[in-house]
Protein backbone atom coordinates (compact mmCIF):
# COMPACT_ATOMS: atom_id res chain seq x y z
CA UNK A 1 0.00 0.00 0.00
CA UNK A 2 2.78 2.44 0.99
CA UNK A 3 4.62 2.00 -2.33
CA UNK A 4 1.51 2.54 -4.46
CA UNK A 5 0.41 5.56 -2.43
CA UNK A 6 3.89 7.09 -2.59
CA UNK A 7 4.16 6.59 -6.36
CA UNK A 8 0.74 8.15 -7.00
CA UNK A 9 1.59 11.21 -4.92
CA UNK A 10 4.37 12.61 -7.05
CA UNK A 11 2.39 15.07 -9.17
CA UNK A 12 -1.10 14.24 -7.95
CA UNK A 13 -1.75 17.73 -6.59
CA UNK A 14 -1.53 19.33 -10.05
CA UNK A 15 -4.09 16.85 -11.33
CA UNK A 16 -6.42 17.62 -8.41
CA UNK A 17 -6.27 21.35 -9.17
CA UNK A 18 -7.10 20.76 -12.84
CA UNK A 19 -9.77 18.09 -12.59
CA UNK A 20 -10.31 17.17 -8.96
CA UNK A 21 -11.19 18.36 -5.48
CA UNK A 22 -8.72 21.25 -5.48
CA UNK A 23 -10.15 22.94 -8.57
CA UNK A 24 -10.27 26.65 -7.58
CA UNK A 25 -13.66 27.15 -9.27
CA UNK A 26 -15.31 25.09 -6.51
CA UNK A 27 -17.42 27.14 -4.11
CA UNK A 28 -15.58 25.95 -0.98
CA UNK A 29 -12.49 27.88 -2.02
CA UNK A 30 -14.31 31.15 -1.51
CA UNK A 31 -14.06 30.41 2.22
CA UNK A 32 -11.03 32.07 3.83
CA UNK A 33 -10.79 29.41 6.56
CA UNK A 34 -10.56 26.66 3.93
CA UNK A 35 -7.87 28.55 2.04
CA UNK A 36 -5.92 29.26 5.21
CA UNK A 37 -5.55 25.55 5.94
CA UNK A 38 -5.05 24.42 2.34
CA UNK A 39 -1.46 23.17 2.62
CA UNK A 40 -2.17 21.23 5.80
CA UNK A 41 -5.36 19.75 4.31
CA UNK A 42 -3.68 18.67 1.08
CA UNK A 43 -0.66 17.09 2.77
CA UNK A 44 -2.50 15.33 5.60
CA UNK A 45 -2.53 11.80 4.18
CA UNK A 46 -3.43 8.37 5.47
CA UNK A 47 -0.22 6.46 4.83
CA UNK A 48 -1.00 3.09 6.41
CA UNK A 49 -3.64 0.89 8.04
CA UNK A 50 -2.06 -1.63 10.41
CA UNK A 51 -3.72 -4.83 11.67
CA UNK A 52 -4.29 -5.13 15.39
CA UNK A 53 -1.48 -7.69 15.60
CA UNK A 54 1.21 -5.37 14.22
CA UNK A 55 3.34 -3.22 16.50
CA UNK A 56 2.65 0.39 15.53
CA UNK A 57 5.82 1.86 17.02
CA UNK A 58 8.03 -0.69 15.28
CA UNK A 59 6.36 0.11 11.95
CA UNK A 60 6.99 3.82 12.47
CA UNK A 61 10.63 3.31 13.42
CA UNK A 62 11.44 1.28 10.30
CA UNK A 63 9.52 3.50 7.85
CA UNK A 64 11.09 6.49 6.10
CA UNK A 65 8.20 8.97 5.99
CA UNK A 66 10.36 11.67 4.39
CA UNK A 67 9.73 9.82 1.11
CA UNK A 68 6.36 11.58 1.00
CA UNK A 69 8.14 14.86 0.29
CA UNK A 70 9.74 16.01 3.53
CA UNK A 71 13.25 17.33 3.97
CA UNK A 72 13.55 16.15 7.57
CA UNK A 73 11.61 14.35 10.29
CA UNK A 74 11.03 17.65 12.09
CA UNK A 75 8.89 18.84 9.17
CA UNK A 76 6.01 16.42 9.79
CA UNK A 77 3.91 14.89 12.55
CA UNK A 78 2.25 11.46 12.71
CA UNK A 79 -1.31 10.95 13.93
CA UNK A 80 -2.19 7.40 15.03
CA UNK A 81 -5.91 6.61 15.17
CA UNK A 82 -7.24 3.39 16.68
CA UNK A 83 -10.31 1.94 14.95
CA UNK A 84 -13.11 0.00 16.60
CA UNK A 85 -11.89 -3.26 15.04
CA UNK A 86 -8.45 -2.87 16.66
CA UNK A 87 -6.65 -1.67 13.53
CA UNK A 88 -4.58 1.50 13.51
CA UNK A 89 -4.60 4.22 10.88
CA UNK A 90 -1.47 6.35 10.51
CA UNK A 91 -1.76 9.85 9.08
CA UNK A 92 1.11 12.17 8.21
CA UNK A 93 0.64 15.95 8.32
CA UNK A 94 3.02 18.85 7.58
CA UNK A 95 4.53 21.13 10.19
CA UNK A 96 6.38 23.34 7.70
CA UNK A 97 5.57 25.21 4.50
CA UNK A 98 8.34 24.98 1.92
CA UNK A 99 9.47 27.97 -0.10
CA UNK A 100 10.52 27.13 -3.68
CA UNK A 101 14.28 27.45 -4.01
CA UNK A 102 13.78 28.55 -7.60
CA UNK A 103 12.42 32.09 -7.58
CA UNK A 104 9.51 32.32 -10.00
CA UNK A 105 9.03 35.92 -11.11
CA UNK A 106 5.31 36.34 -11.63
CA UNK A 107 2.93 39.19 -10.80
CA UNK A 108 1.37 39.16 -7.34
CA UNK A 109 -2.40 39.36 -7.54
CA UNK A 110 -3.82 41.14 -4.51
CA UNK A 111 -6.18 38.31 -3.61
CA UNK A 112 -6.08 36.06 -0.56
CA UNK A 113 -7.33 33.10 -2.61
CA UNK A 114 -4.69 33.55 -5.33
CA UNK A 115 -1.85 33.95 -2.87
CA UNK A 116 -2.91 30.85 -0.94
CA UNK A 117 -2.80 28.83 -4.16
CA UNK A 118 0.56 30.40 -5.04
CA UNK A 119 1.94 29.32 -1.67
CA UNK A 120 0.44 25.84 -2.15
CA UNK A 121 2.06 25.42 -5.58
CA UNK A 122 5.43 26.64 -4.36
CA UNK A 123 5.29 24.22 -1.43
CA UNK A 124 4.27 21.34 -3.70
CA UNK A 125 7.01 22.00 -6.24
CA UNK A 126 9.59 21.70 -3.46
CA UNK A 127 8.02 18.41 -2.35
CA UNK A 128 8.16 17.12 -5.95
CA UNK A 129 11.89 17.81 -6.06
CA UNK A 130 12.41 16.10 -2.69
CA UNK A 131 10.53 12.97 -3.80
CA UNK A 132 12.38 12.79 -7.11
CA UNK A 133 15.78 13.25 -5.47
CA UNK A 134 15.03 10.40 -3.08
CA UNK A 135 14.12 8.17 -6.04
CA UNK A 136 17.47 9.00 -7.63
CA UNK A 137 19.41 8.54 -4.38
CA UNK A 138 17.90 5.08 -3.90
CA UNK A 139 18.23 4.05 -7.57
CA UNK A 140 19.66 0.53 -7.82
CA UNK A 141 17.94 -0.57 -11.03
CA UNK A 142 18.58 1.64 -14.08
CA UNK A 143 15.63 0.16 -15.96
CA UNK A 144 13.22 0.83 -13.10
CA UNK A 145 14.54 4.38 -12.60
CA UNK A 146 14.23 5.03 -16.33
CA UNK A 147 10.64 3.81 -16.27
CA UNK A 148 9.87 6.16 -13.37
CA UNK A 149 11.47 9.09 -15.18
CA UNK A 150 9.70 8.47 -18.49
CA UNK A 151 6.36 7.98 -16.75
CA UNK A 152 6.56 11.21 -14.79
CA UNK A 153 7.79 13.33 -17.69
CA UNK A 154 4.87 12.05 -19.78
CA UNK A 155 2.38 12.57 -16.94
CA UNK A 156 3.68 16.10 -16.44
CA UNK A 157 3.28 16.85 -20.15
CA UNK A 158 -0.27 15.49 -20.09
CA UNK A 159 -1.07 17.71 -17.09
CA UNK A 160 0.50 20.67 -18.91
CA UNK A 161 -1.87 20.04 -21.82
CA UNK A 162 -4.83 19.83 -19.43
CA UNK A 163 -3.76 22.98 -17.54
CA UNK A 164 -3.61 24.95 -20.80
CA UNK A 165 -7.07 23.70 -21.70
CA UNK A 166 -8.40 24.83 -18.32
CA UNK A 167 -6.65 28.18 -18.68
CA UNK A 168 -8.46 28.70 -21.96
CA UNK A 169 -11.82 27.65 -20.49
CA UNK A 170 -11.72 29.87 -17.38
CA UNK A 171 -11.10 32.96 -19.50
CA UNK A 172 -14.64 32.60 -20.86
CA UNK A 173 -16.05 33.41 -17.40
CA UNK A 174 -13.53 36.24 -16.95
CA UNK A 175 -12.91 35.30 -13.31
CA UNK A 176 -9.54 36.91 -12.72
CA UNK A 177 -8.70 34.76 -9.68
CA UNK A 178 -9.26 31.48 -11.52
CA UNK A 179 -7.37 32.73 -14.58
CA UNK A 180 -4.45 33.69 -12.39
CA UNK A 181 -4.39 30.34 -10.57
CA UNK A 182 -4.38 28.28 -13.77
CA UNK A 183 -1.72 30.58 -15.21
CA UNK A 184 0.67 30.05 -12.28
CA UNK A 185 -0.20 26.34 -12.28
CA UNK A 186 1.00 26.19 -15.89
CA UNK A 187 4.26 27.87 -14.86
CA UNK A 188 4.88 25.36 -12.08
CA UNK A 189 4.13 22.42 -14.38
CA UNK A 190 6.68 23.83 -16.83
CA UNK A 191 9.22 23.93 -14.00
CA UNK A 192 8.32 20.33 -13.12
CA UNK A 193 8.80 19.06 -16.69
CA UNK A 194 12.18 20.76 -16.95
CA UNK A 195 13.19 19.54 -13.50
CA UNK A 196 12.39 15.89 -14.30
CA UNK A 197 14.18 16.11 -17.65
CA UNK A 198 17.30 17.57 -16.04
CA UNK A 199 17.29 15.31 -12.97
CA UNK A 200 16.84 12.08 -14.94
CA UNK A 201 18.65 13.07 -18.15
CA UNK A 202 20.82 9.89 -18.28
CA UNK A 203 17.68 7.73 -18.13
CA UNK A 204 15.66 9.54 -20.81
CA UNK A 205 15.93 8.94 -24.54
CA UNK A 206 13.92 11.88 -25.88
CA UNK A 207 15.38 15.35 -26.41
CA UNK A 208 14.46 17.64 -23.48
CA UNK A 209 12.03 20.53 -23.95
CA UNK A 210 13.05 24.16 -23.68
CA UNK A 211 11.53 26.81 -21.44
CA UNK A 212 11.04 29.04 -24.46
CA UNK A 213 8.91 26.50 -26.26
CA UNK A 214 6.76 25.61 -23.23
CA UNK A 215 6.26 29.22 -22.15
CA UNK A 216 5.30 30.19 -25.68
CA UNK A 217 2.51 27.58 -25.54
CA UNK A 218 1.10 29.28 -22.43
CA UNK A 219 1.35 32.78 -23.90
CA UNK A 220 -0.56 31.76 -27.01
CA UNK A 221 -3.49 31.04 -24.67
CA UNK A 222 -3.05 33.89 -22.21
CA UNK A 223 -1.11 36.68 -23.91
CA UNK A 224 1.09 39.11 -22.06
CA UNK A 225 -1.34 41.86 -23.02
CA UNK A 226 -4.24 39.98 -21.43
CA UNK A 227 -2.13 39.00 -18.43
CA UNK A 228 -1.22 42.61 -17.67
CA UNK A 229 -4.85 43.69 -18.10
CA UNK A 230 -5.72 41.50 -15.10
CA UNK A 231 -3.54 43.69 -12.88
CA UNK A 232 -4.51 47.14 -14.13
CA UNK A 233 -6.25 48.00 -10.87
CA UNK A 234 -3.05 47.39 -8.92
CA UNK A 235 -0.42 50.14 -9.16
CA UNK A 236 2.24 48.11 -7.42
CA UNK A 237 4.42 47.66 -10.50
CA UNK A 238 4.22 43.87 -10.41
CA UNK A 239 3.03 43.63 -13.99
CA UNK A 240 5.95 45.76 -15.14
CA UNK A 241 8.31 43.32 -13.47
CA UNK A 242 6.55 40.41 -15.13
CA UNK A 243 6.67 42.11 -18.53
CA UNK A 244 10.36 42.90 -18.23
CA UNK A 245 11.18 39.28 -17.46
CA UNK A 246 8.88 37.82 -20.12
CA UNK A 247 9.75 40.00 -23.11
CA UNK A 248 12.81 38.52 -24.80
CA UNK A 249 12.75 35.71 -27.30
CA UNK A 250 9.27 34.29 -27.79
CA UNK A 251 7.04 35.61 -30.54
CA UNK A 252 3.56 36.32 -29.21
CA UNK A 253 0.50 35.27 -31.16
CA UNK A 254 -0.71 38.88 -31.06
CA UNK A 255 1.22 41.10 -33.46
CA UNK A 256 5.01 41.30 -33.44
CA UNK A 257 5.49 41.49 -29.69
CA UNK A 258 8.16 39.12 -28.42
CA UNK A 259 7.46 37.40 -25.14
CA UNK A 260 9.71 35.18 -23.10
CA UNK A 261 9.50 33.23 -19.86
CA UNK A 262 11.02 34.61 -16.69
CA UNK A 263 14.63 33.74 -15.98
CA UNK A 264 14.37 32.16 -12.57
CA UNK A 265 17.48 32.81 -10.52
CA UNK A 266 18.00 32.49 -6.80
CA UNK A 267 19.25 35.77 -5.32
CA UNK A 268 22.23 35.54 -2.99
CA UNK A 269 23.99 38.27 -1.03
CA UNK A 270 27.34 38.52 0.70
CA UNK A 271 26.72 38.01 4.40
CA UNK A 272 29.37 40.58 5.35
CA UNK A 273 28.47 44.22 5.67
CA UNK A 274 30.02 46.02 2.71
CA UNK A 275 29.61 49.20 0.66
CA UNK A 276 27.12 49.10 -2.18
CA UNK A 277 28.10 50.86 -5.41
CA UNK A 278 25.55 52.67 -7.56
CA UNK A 279 27.08 54.64 -10.39
CA UNK A 280 29.74 56.95 -8.96
CA UNK A 281 28.42 56.94 -5.39
CA UNK A 282 29.10 54.44 -2.63
CA UNK A 283 27.15 53.98 0.58
CA UNK A 284 27.16 51.64 3.54
CA UNK A 285 24.41 49.12 4.24
CA UNK A 286 21.97 50.52 6.80
CA UNK A 287 21.78 48.87 10.22
CA UNK A 288 18.24 48.53 11.64
CA UNK A 289 18.03 48.27 15.42
CA UNK A 290 14.27 47.77 15.47
CA UNK A 291 12.10 44.84 14.41
CA UNK A 292 12.06 43.85 10.75
CA UNK A 293 8.26 43.59 10.66
CA UNK A 294 8.02 47.25 11.77
CA UNK A 295 10.28 48.32 8.91
CA UNK A 296 8.41 46.17 6.38
CA UNK A 297 5.08 47.54 7.62
CA UNK A 298 6.23 51.14 7.00
CA UNK A 299 6.91 50.37 3.34
CA UNK A 300 3.74 48.30 2.93
CA UNK A 301 1.66 51.22 4.20
CA UNK A 302 3.14 53.40 1.43
CA UNK A 303 2.66 50.60 -1.10
CA UNK A 304 -0.89 49.57 -0.21
CA UNK A 305 -2.61 52.18 1.99
CA UNK A 306 -1.24 55.70 1.53
CA UNK A 307 -2.62 57.18 -1.71
CA UNK A 308 -1.82 60.42 -3.51
CA UNK A 309 -3.34 61.88 -6.66
CA UNK A 310 -1.00 59.88 -8.92
CA UNK A 311 -1.69 56.56 -7.20
CA UNK A 312 -0.08 54.79 -4.26
CA UNK A 313 2.63 56.73 -2.39
CA UNK A 314 5.28 54.39 -3.80
CA UNK A 315 5.04 52.09 -6.82
CA UNK A 316 7.04 48.89 -6.96
CA UNK A 317 6.55 45.14 -6.75
CA UNK A 318 6.82 43.18 -3.53
CA UNK A 319 9.60 41.20 -5.18
CA UNK A 320 11.55 44.38 -5.87
CA UNK A 321 10.86 45.61 -2.35
CA UNK A 322 12.22 42.36 -0.95
CA UNK A 323 15.40 42.72 -3.03
CA UNK A 324 15.73 46.36 -1.89
CA UNK A 325 15.69 45.26 1.76
CA UNK A 326 18.21 42.50 1.07
CA UNK A 327 20.57 44.85 -0.76
CA UNK A 328 20.44 47.76 1.69
CA UNK A 329 19.58 46.76 5.27
CA UNK A 330 21.26 44.76 8.03
CA UNK A 331 19.69 43.57 11.27
CA UNK A 332 20.67 44.71 14.78
CA UNK A 333 23.64 42.28 14.69
CA UNK A 334 24.76 44.00 11.47
CA UNK A 335 23.99 40.88 9.41
CA UNK A 336 21.89 40.86 6.20
CA UNK A 337 18.29 39.78 6.62
CA UNK A 338 17.21 36.30 5.57
CA UNK A 339 15.78 36.03 2.06
CA UNK A 340 13.04 33.66 3.23
CA UNK A 341 12.13 35.82 6.24
CA UNK A 342 11.60 38.89 4.08
CA UNK A 343 9.78 36.86 1.44
CA UNK A 344 7.36 35.61 4.10
CA UNK A 345 6.76 39.06 5.65
CA UNK A 346 5.94 40.52 2.23
CA UNK A 347 3.41 37.85 1.24
CA UNK A 348 -0.08 39.40 1.15
CA UNK A 349 -1.62 36.40 2.89
CA UNK A 350 0.88 36.25 5.78
CA UNK A 351 -0.92 38.83 7.91
CA UNK A 352 0.03 36.77 10.96
CA UNK A 353 3.62 37.99 10.55
CA UNK A 354 2.73 41.68 10.35
CA UNK A 355 3.01 44.19 13.16
CA UNK A 356 -0.43 44.54 14.75
CA UNK A 357 -2.26 47.88 14.45
CA UNK A 358 -2.62 48.11 18.23
CA UNK A 359 1.10 47.44 18.85
CA UNK A 360 3.09 50.22 20.54
CA UNK A 361 5.91 49.53 18.05
CA UNK A 362 3.80 50.25 14.96
CA UNK A 363 4.69 53.43 13.07
CA UNK A 364 1.42 54.74 11.63
CA UNK A 365 2.32 56.82 8.57
CA UNK A 366 -1.22 58.13 8.17
CA UNK A 367 -0.39 60.58 10.97
CA UNK A 368 2.46 62.07 8.94
CA UNK A 369 1.51 61.57 5.28
CA UNK A 370 -1.62 62.91 3.64
CA UNK A 371 -3.85 60.17 2.24
CA UNK A 372 -6.19 61.15 -0.59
Amino acid sequence: MMENLYDNLHIKLFEEIINGELNPTKARFNNANVLKGLIEEVNTIKVAVLPATENTLEFIEKTDFTLFGYKSQSDYDLDIRRLSNGKHEIYIKPLSVYEPLEVVEIPIFNSFKCNCYLELLGDEFERITVRAEKILDNANDAKQTGAYASKHVQKSKKLFHDAKRRLKEVQKNNNTEDIYIFFILSLFIIRTILFYQKMFRPYLKLQPDTEEKLMHEVLTILSLKKLCSLFQSEKSGDCKVCKKSLIENIVCSEGDVKEDHARYEKISYNKKSQPVSTGTSTYERIKVNGQINVLVDVFLQMLDKIKVKEGMFIETSRTNLRDFFLANFNDKKDKPYSYHTLNTYLKPQRTDKRIKDESDRKIDLSEFLDSE
